[in-house]
């Protein structure tokens, strides 16, 4: 596992582990005991706090996953620029030895027919 995976995983449970205890106040605020009112301006300000912590996160994480997906990107095209090269030096070495071939089997049947 790369630093950067490692990086974006601990980053994951990070927010996981924030979010988790947001859905956790949340809810505790939603079962206390309260006045309707109260509870929501509660909610309210729960909303507008959570919302204040959370996008700087998420902003994290989406600039995280664009850099990750344009590195793999970039290693894929690069793959794919090797095979490539890969493919015509191989098909240049086949031809070679088809050509060879064709030579040898022409030279061979001058020598048994006795033709020059």
């Amino acid at each position: 596992m790369s630093e950067d995976e490692r990086e974006s995983s601990g980053a994951a449970v990070a927010l996981a582990f924030f979010l988790g205890g947001l859905v956790g106040a949340g809810l505790a605020l939603f079962l206390a005991p309260k006045a309707g009112r109260e509870t929501r301006e509660m909610v309210k300000e729960f909303g507008a706090e959570v919302k204040e912590k959370v996008t700087p996160l998420a902003d994290e994480m989406r600039k995280k996953v664009e850099q990750t997906v344009g590195e793999m990107r970039k290693r894929v095209e690069e793959t794919l620029e090797e095979g490539r090269e890969f493919v015509d030096r191989q098909k240049s070495i086949v031809t070679a030895a088809v050509e060879a071939g064709k030579e040898a089997v022409q030279r061979e049947r001058q020598r048994l027919t006795g033709e020059k």
